[in-house]
């Protein structure tokens, strides 16, 4: 059964996904209520559908998003976090446990009759076997891929590479799903997984290019406000954008999110 570990201001708790639909909110009346000012009554939902679950905004006035990224509908995946105001929620779906391996036994062959040996044959047979340096011993001993270990492994540098994401070393959470996506591919059981892993990826560098563009407009801003008088919007818009990044950003540890707060502070004096 999937769970959301809920995270705000320093405390977590599981709920467990039991119902199809489940709303997510302010609402006392939510199946999931948030105890967030930012939340809507009715923030979002999560929807169990044929091919997994979906997060879908209910029309909420400060947005929902998944992985640092603002959405209206997205297929969920186990370890994607949402944001809701200050909130952090992650999504975990347990996965069964595959099946060990079973190695296939050779056909038995029917006795055939004795035949006289080719005493060319057997040397070429024999200078063979020495230059392989691989016999069929060493083929039918040689240990089977251990899909358990492989996905421990992945698992580990999954949350290794959110730990990462979260000092927002994207780079580093990059490489790290990077090798739990070649750990992932060495098993033809789980190289369905390894695109999942791909996903990863690409969802660390849209973050890592969402935190970008946000510091851009923070810089533009900032500049903005620092023109004279009639080159520039009137403080009290200046200090509404100021507010909408601040929103955008959460709570993620943006080295200048401090200056952002001071500087919508100050445009909020001005006239």
């Amino acid at each position: 059964m999937p769970t959301l570990t809920i995270t705000a201001a320093g405390a977590s708790r599981r709920v467990d996904l039991e119902k199809p639909d489940v709303v997510l909110g302010r609402y006392y009346k939510a199946d999931v209520r948030l105890k967030d000012v930012k939340a809507s009554r009715e923030h979002c939902r999560i929807v169990q559908s044929e091919a997994g679950y979906l997060l879908v905004d209910a029309g909420s006035s400060n947005g929902t998003f998944l992985n640092g990224l603002a959405v209206k509908e997205h297929p969920l995946r186990s370890g994607d976090r949402i944001q809701i105001g200050l909130t952090t929620i992650t999504f975990e779906e347990k996965l069964a446990p595959a099946p060990a391996p079973r190695r296939p036994v050779p056909p038995r062959k029917q006795a055939a009759a004795p035949r006289k040996a080719n005493p060319l044959a057997v040397v070429v047979v024999l200078c063979a076997a020495a230059l392989g340096g691989v016999t069929l011993y060493d083929w039918w001993t040689r240990p089977a891929v251990d899909d358990e270990a492989l996905r421990r492994d992945a698992d580990r540098l999954r949350s290794a590479g959110l730990a990462d994401e979260d000092r927002l070393d994207f780079d580093g959470a990059a490489a790290k799903y990077g090798d739990a996506r070649a750990a992932l591919a060495r098993s033809p059981r789980l190289s369905a997984r390894a695109s999942e892993a791909e996903a990863w990826v690409r969802s660390a560098r849209a973050r890592q290019s969402a935190y970008a563009a946000l510091k851009k407009r923070f810089d533009e801003l900032q500049a903005e406000a620092m023109r004279p008088e009639g080159e520039r919007r009137a403080g009290a818009e200046l200090a509404s954008a100021a507010e909408g990044l601040i929103a955008e950003a959460g709570d993620a540890p943006l080295p200048w999110i401090g200056a952002l707060r001071g500087l919508r502070d100050m445009l909020a004096k001005r006239r």
